[in-house]
């Protein structure tokens, strides 16, 4: 998985940043660096950072199953993933409260504060 995404996320950047580029020479150098940073800003946004954050996840798994062998480290990664069903539950209800007290917020001070 952890290939493939960046095998998409490099090839999908090398053919957007050579769009519109002119054949590179040496009288038209500064021309050709201009397109191509102006191809790189355009194209370096949001986007990567889904692909990254693929990457990244699957890099923090392999690391795991790598860790979970370890004689010190191997048995604090299982108490963690037992953990993490309790650490759900928890992140859910915080989730849940701070939405409710954003639209109670947002009910009571809406129409008194014009700068709310």
């Amino acid at each position: 998985m952890l290939f493939v995404s960046s095998l998409i996320q490099i090839t999908w950047f090398d053919t957007s940043i050579a769009v519109d580029l002119p054949v590179w020479s040496e009288t038209n150098n500064a021309l050709y660096q201009i397109k191509l940073l102006d191809n790189f800003t355009s194209n370096l946004d949001f986007k990567f950072q889904y692909l990254f954050s693929v990457q990244i996840a699957c890099l923090i798994l392999r690391i795991a199953v790598v860790i979970q062998f370890n004689q010190q480290i191997g048995p604090l990664l299982k108490i963690v993933q037992k953990m993490a069903s309790d650490f759900i539950n928890f992140i859910t209800i915080y989730i849940i409260l701070v939405v409710m007290f954003s639209i109670v917020g947002n009910l009571n001070f809406l129409f008194d504060c014009p700068e709310f």
